[in-house]
């Protein structure tokens, strides 16, 4: 009932609240969620809380709120860096809504637009990319985009279908 409150206040699909929050913190029921650098159901860390104004990681209301709030902060920084780099959004629209918005809560708008700009081949970006989403792989993902795949593209490719996979999008 709470995140179907959130969802109506701010006119956000109930559908990407809930999944995100099940991603984040498994409903609410994962026994880690409230232990290490992100705490809480949405997994927010004490830095981006405060830059949110989120005063409690813990409150499931709040920390949807917060949820919803920052996607729209961060999508503008991701649209500020990447005009100030390419101006080049082919990529970033082209991407699955749910998949955009848990991208940005993962990674936030400097690790979407790193992603973006290596998946155009600036390999210093991919350099970065690299040590960001490895924390988002299992051991043998990680070695499969390492020796696997040739190309950024390819790279950015497998980790972002790995991303859907966990989302449960489909093309």
């Amino acid at each position: 009932d709470i995140l179907m409150d959130v969802s109506h206040k701010y006119k956000y699909p109930v559908n990407k609240l809930i999944q995100a929050y099940g991603i984040e913190s498994s409903y609410g029921k994962h026994p880690d969620m409230n232990k290490g650098l992100y705490q809480g159901p949405f997994q927010f860390s004490r830095t981006a809380a405060k830059d949110f104004g989120l005063s409690d990681r813990h409150d499931l209301q709040e920390s949807a709120e917060v949820y919803i709030t920052s996607i729209t902060k961060r999508d503008s920084s991701l649209r500020n860096m990447i005009s100030n780099e390419t101006g080049n959004f082919t990529w970033l629209d082209s991407l699955d809504p749910m998949l955009k918005d848990y991208l940005l809560h993962q990674q936030g708008p400097r690790g979407l637009a790193q992603l973006s700009l290596a998946r155009e081949g600036y390999q210093d970006y991919y350099n970065k990319v690299r040590v960001r989403i490895k924390p988002q792989l299992s051991k043998s993902q990680f070695k499969h985009l390492a020796h696997k795949t040739k190309t950024p593209e390819e790279a950015i490719d497998y980790y972002i279908d790995i991303q859907k996979e966990k989302l449960n999008i489909k093309d």
